[in-house]
């Protein structure tokens, strides 16, 4: 049995960044990084689809202690994998990252104040046992082997290739493919223009609109600032003036949404320049941020569409066809190739199971604590970033917090920490994300699996992050809340 202060649990994004949090303040702890897959960098290792890259600006998807120093703001997965790997060898972490390994249960053993944690090398079935005094679940929101896939009538029948984004083929040709994408989130606005000029044509087949707004792919401004001021003070300059940007975008979407959606509308016309009807393809039933908005590099999305070689459908699947797909409109969609760009299925704590003294325990049961632990389970830190703004944003927060909890732990002589869970009576419980993004199906399809919050702190996962930084950076730990033994 290895004896650990702190198994972190995936070496994707977050697992690296508390890694490096943990390196910079907690020199002293020791700390391991479990991976299933065989290289790091979770999302940005898995897909392949062509033109991955984020849908959010790096500076603030990038950490706060590492400045972005790529050419694009949104950036392709390569660069977001090489940034990933710096931080990794900046902080000398790469020896400490358990490759090909998955976790199999993690049990809390009260007499002696730790976690047990079974461990499986993949390759060859062996299993280990660590003894970890605290554990980091950043094993992300999302099912990695089975993505969101409808039953659609009658696909057994196609005769080409069809198969989900997230299952990529190695070997796909499309050169002079008619392709269909079925979708209208960030994965189908990113394949479309990244395979336009390589294919006969590609269709992009929604269901319903998705709010679209086109930003630069880099930023004039945000060059002029790198070029008159040392790096990390370009870095946070840029940094705070995007959270102003988004923190503002975010109160115009909440207090003026008509306002908000006229103009996303009237962007899109103009980008399209008429061609193309925006009430019917662009128009969603629902309020802009009820659903993240679509960001599109330079409007690359909306350029493809100009071209002869792409378009956007707006209708619903009747069945597959042995060449395409019938549509309920009664059109029929000619395609070599479909692909589905469906969605995900969350995973949200449960990539393994958990245990208190032997006993399971259901995280969907239990409440959150701060959104960076949960109420009765000593210990654990388990990871989950924002849906309306970048993801690392809670990552470099909560994991600054996990640090200074620790030198308070230890300043107190005590080894366990653990929120108390709270008084329901009569008060309202949501979900972990039940409270904004009620409205998105992917959201709806994992309700059963979510910690539960409350409205009020600190019971609540607060999705912005100028409201968490008042307390997890801002507060006191010890707030009456945490109990220390």
């Amino acid at each position: 049995m290895q004896k650990l202060d702190v198994l972190i649990i995936g070496a994707g994004i977050s697992g690296i960044g508390y890694g490096a949090y943990l390196s910079m303040n907690c020199p002293d702890k020791s700390f391991r990084l479990i991976e299933t897959r065989q290289n790091l960098g979770g999302t940005w290792d898995l897909y392949k689809y062509p033109g991955i890259r984020s849908d959010s600006d790096m500076y603030t998807f990038g950490y706060k202690f590492k400045p972005w120093n790529k050419p694009k703001d949104i950036s392709p997965a390569a660069d977001i994998l090489s940034y990933l790997n710096e931080t990794v060898d900046d902080f000398k972490m790469r020896p400490k990252i358990d490759f090909q390994h998955c976790v199999k249960k993690a049990n809390w053993v009260s007499a002696q104040k730790c976690w047990h944690v079974t461990v499986q090398n993949v390759q060859t079935g062996e299993e280990y046992l660590y003894e970890a005094r605290y554990v980091i679940a950043s094993t992300g929101y999302y099912d990695y082997e089975k993505p969101y896939l409808p039953n659609f009538k009658g696909q057994e029948r196609f005769k080409g290739d069809f198969f989900h984004a997230q299952l990529w083929p190695d070997a796909l040709c499309y050169k002079d493919k008619k392709v269909v994408v079925i979708g209208s989130g960030a994965t189908a606005v990113t394949i479309v223009p990244n395979m336009v000029h390589e294919v006969d044509h590609v269709t992009m087949l929604q269901r319903s609109p998705t709010y679209m707004m086109s930003v630069p792919g880099s930023f004039l401004s945000h060059k002029i600032i790198k070029a008159f001021l040392p790096q990390k003070w370009a870095h946070a300059v840029i940094r705070k003036k995007i959270l102003t940007q988004m923190r503002l975008l975010l109160w115009a979407c909440d207090r003026f949404p008509i306002r908000v959606r006229r103009y996303l509308m009237e962007q899109a016309s103009q980008h399209l320049e008429g061609k193309i009807d925006v009430e019917t393809h662009f128009n969603p039933h629902y309020n802009p941020w009820e659903q993240r908005l679509c960001f599109m590099p330079d409007g690359d999305f909306f350029k493809a569409l100009l071209t002869e070689k792409a378009s956007v459908v707006t209708d619903h699947i009747e069945a597959f066809t042995d060449t395409g797909i019938q549509l309920k409109s009664g059109n029929h969609l000619e395609a070599d190739i479909i692909i589905a760009a469906t969605g995900l299925n969350l995973k949200i704590q449960k990539h393994f199971e958990y245990f208190k003294d032997d006993e399971p325990v259901n995280t969907a049961e239990l409440f959150t604590y701060k959104g960076v632990m949960l109420a009765g389970l000593p210990n654990l830190f388990p990871v989950m970033g924002y849906s309306g703004q970048s993801w690392t944003l809670k990552v470099d927060l909560a994991a600054q917090y996990f640090c200074d909890l620790l030198k308070l732990a230890d300043q107190k002589g005590a080894v366990s920490v653990t929120p108390k869970p709270p008084v329901t009576d009569g008060k309202k419980v949501y979900s972990l994300f039940g409270k904004r993004l009620e409205k998105a199906s992917y959201i709806k399809r994992a309700l059963d699996q979510m910690p539960l919050q409350l409205e009020e702190e600190p019971y609540s996962f607060l999705d912005l992050q100028q409201k968490d930084k008042k307390i997890l950076a801002k507060s006191q730990i010890d707030d009456g809340y945490l109990i220390f033994e």
